[in-house]
């Protein structure tokens, strides 16, 4: 990949805001048809499978993928932090304990402190 600052301008951009992949690729076909060998052509994608289709296109198609610019994208995030219950236990129908070669089975798991203490037969007066 070329590093962003490195770039040249583009002489043509195609947005493909909102469009698949493969719809994108349709319409820069139909956009770069006249164009001169050389042309720098910006495509603007959004979809999620545009990082591996336009260097497959362009590799497929004979045309030299430049690579992407990196771009900084805003996402909000709130939370609240809550401080979990300092003894929780689980159940468990089945469960590998990394010491026997067979599952464990109705198992009770006390996590305390945010780390998994003692286990017992279902039922033995852990909860």
């Amino acid at each position: 990949m070329t590093p962003a600052s490195s770039f040249p301008e583009a002489d043509l951009t195609v947005d493909g805001t909102g469009l698949l992949c493969e719809t994108l690729l349709l319409r820069l076909r139909e956009k770069i048809g006249d164009a001169p060998p050389g042309t720098v052509v910006h495509a603007v994608a959004t979809d999620p499978a545009a990082p591996l289709g336009l260097p497959a296109w362009c590799h497929l198609t004979g045309h030299t993928y430049l690579g992407g610019r990196p771009r900084t994208v805003a996402v909000p995030l709130t939370w609240t932090a809550v401080r979990p219950p300092e003894r929780i236990v689980v159940h468990a129908g089945r469960m590998w304990d990394s010491v026997r070669q067979e599952l464990r089975r109705d198992v009770d798991i006390v996590v305390e402190g945010h780390r998994m203490g003692s286990t017992a037969l279902g039922g033995e007066g852990l909860s």
